[in-house]
């Protein structure tokens, strides 16, 4: 989210359409986010509430008093950031009245691309609003909280908690909260059936995927998960059910703190935004953050949308790497790092799954078998090959002896052969021709 928003929020205190909160009051704010500005005379002592966790890290280092869930009751006033989800909004705001003492204002804002205009209409309809104001691309709007708390009730009532599957417990405003994911269930289905050993789930939201693993996978000695929503890691641990490995779940953010311990294998579908644009570099961060966190030898699965060119930061930070699936939204990757502690990374390996047996062929160079002997000779696709094996090909130069392609330079030198030989061979295609028309010429009486 800009900070747009923030200033809408703050702007009705600016614009003395509300009073300022005094000295000693306690001033609720839920979805507080950071870069904002308190007005000047604004005193009361603010307590922010946000679940995610690169924005609370930001806020605590900025000197407030932040948590990750709601804690405290009978706030003086409330403030309320809405963002793009409805539910999780109208949840904000049944919160902030039910935390507010009767009379309290209660003030919300959002950006207009982000559907503020229909929040206003909605909660107008539960509560008279006692104004409102449009500012910086948003509008803000205020009313005191009712004596009873039917309106926080019935907005609970139109939002209630999901179940999935009759598994899985979700709520609204987390990741695909009212449907198994179609690239993570696309994952699941193309994992290999022999993990075994540590496991982690990076960016594991509500469990759907650590669940899988667990119920399918009883090699796995150990099961963790990260995540840096608050409330979707809270969820997860009563999604997971009983797994033989006791798993263990942190609150982190992947981008900049660092995992402390080590893995066989990591899965994960990584978040490509912040906001509304894609930027994959979120997603590449999450692959550098797999591979310091993978033993030597550990293997990386993960979904990603098909357009999202994560195979160069895959190559750079492992030794190999492979495309096993697709759909018409998603691939899955396979990575592997290298053996030993000090071996080579930046292979530039891939297959294509479209062509039959290339995608066994990738499985099992990803995966750590051997592909079959029709595979290996190269039927059906290309063959994914750990880059140290892989054999480079082997050209001529105008002499006939071999030149190896494995330089820029060397490139360009073999192309300038090239093009000297082509030429020679064309001078001499014309001396040729020439002579011929000159011969003829001749024969007939005509001269040059």
């Amino acid at each position: 989210m800009s900070a747009e928003p923030l200033k809408t929020l703050f702007h009705p205190f600016e614009a003395e359409a509300v009073s300022l909160p005094r000295k000693g009051e306690r001033v609720l704010f839920l979805g507080a986010e950071p870069g904002f500005r308190l007005p000047a005379g604004f005193d009361a002592a603010l307590h922010l509430v946000q679940g995610f966790r690169p924005h609370f890290r930001a806020l605590q280092g900025s000197g407030f008093t932040v948590t990750p869930r709601l804690e405290g009751e009978g706030f003086d006033a409330a403030l309320v950031l809405a963002g793009r989800h409805r539910g999780r909004n109208e949840l904000r705001i049944a919160e902030a009245i039910e935390r507010v003492r009767p009379g309290g204002s209660i003030i919300v804002a959002g950006a207009k691309d982000d559907g503020i205009a229909s929040l206003r209409k909605r909660i107008g309809e539960l509560v008279p609003l006692d104004g409102h104001l449009p500012k910086h691309h948003g509008i803000a709007f205020w009313f005191h909280r009712p004596a009873n708390a039917a309106v926080a009730a019935a907005l609970r009532a139109a939002n209630p908690p999901l179940l999935l599957e009759a598994r899985f417990r979700t709520a609204p405003g987390m990741f695909s909260f009212d449907k198994i994911d179609t690239g993570s269930k696309l994952l699941v289905d193309n994992l290999p059936g022999d993990l075994r050993g540590s496991v982690a789930d990076f960016c594991a939201g509500w469990g759907y995927v650590a669940a899988e693993i667990a119920a399918r996978s009883p090699g796995i000695s150990a099961l963790d998960l990260y995540e840096a929503e608050c409330d979707a890691l809270e969820a997860a641990k009563g999604n997971i059910g009983n797994t033989a490995a006791e798993p263990d779940f942190f609150w982190i953010d992947l981008l900049s703190e660092p995992v402390e311990r080590r893995y066989d294998a990591i899965v994960m579908n990584p978040p490509f935004h912040r906001s509304r644009a894609a930027e994959p570099e979120v997603g590449a961060g999450m692959i550098r953050a797999a591979a310091k966190a993978l033993k030597p030898g550990g293997r990386l699965f993960m979904v990603a949308n098909r357009q999202l060119p994560y195979e160069p930061v895959l190559a750079a930070a492992f030794s190999s790497h492979a495309e096993i699936a697709r759909d018409g939204m998603f691939k899955i990757l396979a990575a592997r790092r290298p053996s030993e502690p000090g071996g080579r990374a930046g292979g530039r390996c891939r297959h294509d799954p479209r062509r039959g047996k290339g995608a066994e062929a990738g499985r099992a160079a990803v995966h750590g078998g051997e592909p079959p002997a029709s595979l290996r000779a190269g039927a059906g696709g290309r063959l994914l090959q750990p880059c140290r094996d892989r054999p480079r090909r082997d050209v001529q130069d105008s002499r006939g002896a071999p030149l190896r392609r494995r330089s820029r330079g060397s490139r360009q030198l073999l192309k300038a052969e090239i093009t000297l030989v082509r030429c020679r061979s064309a001078s001499t295609r014309r001396a040729s021709a020439s002579r011929r028309c000159g011969s003829r010429n001749r024969h007939s009486g005509f001269r040059r």
